[in-house]
């Protein structure tokens, strides 16, 4: 056996976007603009990583086909708080404020995410390396991922499409 090695790091970061506004110009029907504030979420992430490198045979103690053995453990913890509330809110024209989103939510959401590693190196010959692993991952949601919007995707305003084989009629 030979010496392990150990390695960590920490780390934090923020994320996110403030309040904006976004026009939506259309020259034909100048009464259809759009003006809309899309409000500002963020999400920030402390993290601890760990790893441990364990050679369990090395050329020292090396037998027949089993020239190097090396073990690695690792994790990684990860606690997020994410900021969330309403996605936007249609300040004009007025015929478009139905579709806003309940107005006025925000929400504080935490979470913990902890995921190993573990994984062996086998090294039979000089020539030819052997690896297996197992791992864990986690991919976080996104701040609207968090509330559900209420509002329709369709865009604005809806407009249905007619299928041509239900109205042969219109293509006659």
């Amino acid at each position: 056996m030979g010496p392990a090695d150990l390695d960590s790091r920490v780390g934090a970061r923020k994320e996110g976007f403030h309040d904006f506004n976004r026009y939506i110009i259309d020259p034909a029907t100048p009464a259809n603009n759009v003006h809309q504030i899309n409000f500002g979420q963020s999400q920030s992430t402390n993290s601890l990583y760990v790893e441990a490198e364990v050679p369990l045979v090395t050329e020292r103690n090396a037998l027949l086909l089993i020239r190097s053995v090396d073990l690695q453990l690792a994790g990684r913890s990860e606690k997020y708080t994410v900021f969330a509330g309403t996605a936007y809110a249609i300040l004009s024209p007025a015929a478009y404020q139905q579709f806003n989103p309940p107005q006025g939510v925000r929400t504080t959401i935490q979470y913990t995410s902890t995921n190993p590693t573990i994984a062996l190196k086998y090294k039979p010959t000089e020539e030819l390396i052997l690896r297996a692993s197992y791992a864990k991952a986690f991919l976080p949601p996104t701040a609207f991922q968090f509330l559900p919007d209420p509002t329709p995707g369709c865009g604005f305003p809806c407009v249905t499409i007619t299928d041509p084989k239900e109205w042969p009629d219109l293509w006659h």
